[in-house]
């Protein structure tokens, strides 16, 4: 049976051994790094404290997300390329071809810059998040005294019917997605049209909000259960259906949100079991699609597996960006005005035109594109101050909108844990089309206060 002693006994191994793991890891890749140690050994020194801190201390759902994409996107990409790979005569992965010669003052001075700016970035994002947690928004009681009680009433009267109508929805959106290809990760959309914007919305967070509703509103371990087997295989046909290989992050968060509601440890091992075996046939799947509609060769399975273990090392978002824009010489803050004006006028963006040099082309339906990441875009300004007031500025304002979403959600850790991740993933891959991200984000602040207006409304019903 499930046991709160023994469930925090087995998360404590598991962080020490992801620290035990973190550090074999960074003296293989430091015995391979040749240039700027010192740095290298700080920056490795705060990339691990902090993720070994978040999963200790965090408070807030942002600041552990924010941490592990860090973690992933800026030290363990750098590690792994670096015992991988000579960075003697190669970039990062997603980096463009350069003339540049590589002498080993120039790696020093580049690779020492990339080091130190990254751990300036992660300890104003620790510290800030520090005082927030312990000085400011320092209340431990919840947020809102309301409860999810019409929403939970209306769903226990008419449980079966909304099962029915959601899986309904969710597989008929899939389905006409699948077959028109309305919505897809590198779809190039040239005008504003309702009905993609609908099915985009839907397919990247809004069926998987709705299934967390559910899991918050579930009380019966057997619903739940096979509610949360079935997830994974709709994220499966939601990812085929939009292009993505991003499933498990979405499916663990919303696991890990519902430890408190499960009574059985056995049950943890067997659904990450069936996930990791769904989502690695989702990816070789994607991975076809995407290969076929950008017009290359289909890839045999030792390539296709292959593939799988680049994405999982070397796909992370972060430092790649960040040392692009160090060795980009035309930075400086109009650069970054210009950046933030950008519009989805054109198939190249900003930040390929300027840092790839690319030239627009006439991309019939499909193309991938590259992003700098938050930290390689506010840096832009080629200024550390701009950098330091910038980062502190967003994670003040993403604490205070998980605040938010904790009290319009009546406290659901399920719905702020999940949307808390799904405003992290955007904010780690930001960097293209800047007001598209708030457009974004005010369309998740719609749910939410769709969801305690629905409460309310529900509430006057049943009192009655």
């Amino acid at each position: 049976m499930y046991s709160k002693k023994n469930y925090k006994k087995n998360v404590q191994i598991l962080i020490n051994l992801i620290l035990f793991l973190n550090i074999i890891t960074f003296s293989i890749s430091i015995f391979y790094l040749k240039h700027s140690v010192a740095s290298y050994l700080i920056f490795s020194v705060i990339s691990i404290f902090y993720l070994h801190y978040t999963f200790l201390k965090f408070h807030y759902y942002t600041e552990l997300y924010i941490s592990i994409f860090l973690y992933l996107g800026f030290w363990f990409k750098s590690a792994i390329f670096f015992i991988l790979y000579d960075y003697t005569y190669i970039r990062f992965p997603e980096s463009p071809q350069s003339s540049i010669i590589m002498t080993d003052e120039y790696l020093n001075k580049h690779l020492s810059q990339v080091f130190n700016i990254s751990s300036i970035s992660i300890t104003i994002i620790f510290l800030t998040f520090y005082i927030i947690n312990n000085f400011i928004l320092t209340q431990k009681k919840k947020l809102n005294n309301c409860k999810l009680t019409g929403i939970k009433n209306f769903f226990v009267n008419n449980k079966s019917k909304l099962y029915f109508l959601y899986f309904f929805l969710s597989i008929s959106l899939i389905f006409l997605n699948y077959i028109f290809s309305v919505s897809y990760r590198g779809k190039i959309y040239v005008n504003f049209d309702v009905t993609e914007h609908i099915f985009k919305t839907f397919l990247f967070f809004g069926l998987l909000l709705i299934a967390c509703t559910f899991l918050e509103l579930e009380d019966n371990q057997l619903n739940m259960k096979k509610f949360i087997l079935l997830n994974p295989i709709l994220g499966f046909l939601i990812s085929i259906s939009i292009h993505s290989r991003a499933m498990i992050f979405e499916q663990l968060v919303i696991f890990f949100s519902i430890f408190h509601k499960l009574k059985k440890n056995n049950f943890y091992i067997k659904f990450l079991l069936f996930l990791m075996i769904v989502f690695f046939i989702s990816v070789l799947i994607v991975t076809t699609i995407r290969l076929k509609n950008s017009n290359q060769k289909i890839l045999n399975p030792y390539s296709l597996v292959k593939e799988f273990f680049i994405l999982s090392t070397q796909r992370w978002v972060g430092v790649d960006g960040l040392s692009n824009i160090v060795a980009y010489k035309e930075k400086g803050f109009n650069f970054y005005i210009n950046a933030l004006k950008e519009k989805n006028k054109s198939e190249v963006t900003f930040y390929e035109k300027n840092i790839f040099k690319k030239e627009q082309k006439n991309y019939e339906f499909y193309k991938s594109s590259y992003v700098p990441g938050f930290i390689a875009f506010i840096y832009y300004s080629d200024s550390v101050f701009t950098l330091a007031v910038t980062l502190i500025f967003l994670i003040s304002i993403f604490a205070y909108i998980e605040r938010v979403i904790g009290y319009f959600s009546m406290n659901s850790s399920i719905i702020t844990n999940y949307l808390s991740f799904v405003f992290v993933w955007r904010l780690i891959h930001f960097g293209i089309y800047p007001m598209y991200t708030l457009y974004y984000y005010s369309i998740i602040i719609f749910f939410v206060f769709g969801i305690y207006f629905s409460n309310k409304l529900l509430n006057k019903y049943y009192d009655r």
